[in-house]
């Protein structure tokens, strides 16, 4: 394939936006443009050019809400926070580790003489970054563990206008087709 090939098409495929789907059965967050800032979350039953109709769990019918009132954002999915929590958990264990073990290499000081104080010094260092190195296991084993009991919705907002929209995408990676009408 010629280098020319891939920039025809790196240029036709950079201008696909990606919309979120605000069909009827999506799991949507509305957030109100009042002063009290209230979500509501909720399974979008209808819609047409004023309104929205959502499913809340809270109640027995469809809430209706005005479009000009609310900020809307679709569901993404549900991810779980193990990367961070493992990272956060091992910069605190590191940090923990490091304290506690460099007390510990102070107060066990087996070299009295000055003649071997230079090989104290490195065993204390030693000492002290295995610790440190244990901390970091230990805090991103923790971190990690935590991080998998969270779980957490992703949401992707969605822009209104005066036209109607149409809009269908994959839940992964993929192409995303929009008709305005």
């Amino acid at each position: 394939m010629r280098p020319i090939s891939f920039l025809i098409l790196a240029t036709c495929w950079a201008p696909l936006p990606r919309v979120a789907a605000q069909g009827p059965g999506a799991r949507v967050r509305l957030t109100m443009v009042s002063a009290s800032s209230r979500h509501l979350v909720g399974t979008l039953i209808a819609q047409d050019a004023d309104s929205l109709w959502v499913q809340v769990p809270a109640h027995a019918a469809p809430v209706s809400v005005a479009r000009s009132a609310v900020v809307l954002e679709v569901s993404r999915g549900r991810r779980r926070a193990i990367g961070q929590g493992a990272g956060i958990g091992a910069g605190l264990g590191l940090i923990g580790g490091l304290v506690l073990s460099s007390v510990a290499a102070g107060k066990s000081d087996p070299c009295a003489t000055s003649f071997l104080q230079g090989l104290c010094a490195m065993d204390r260092f030693g000492f002290t970054l295995r610790g440190g190195l244990i901390g970091a296991a230990v805090g991103a084993a923790l971190g990690g563990a935590l991080g998998y009991a969270v779980r957490t919705e992703r949401w992707e907002g969605v822009a209104f206008g005066r036209d109607h929209h149409l809009a269908l995408a994959p839940r992964g990676a993929g192409l995303a087709l929009s008709l305005t009408f």
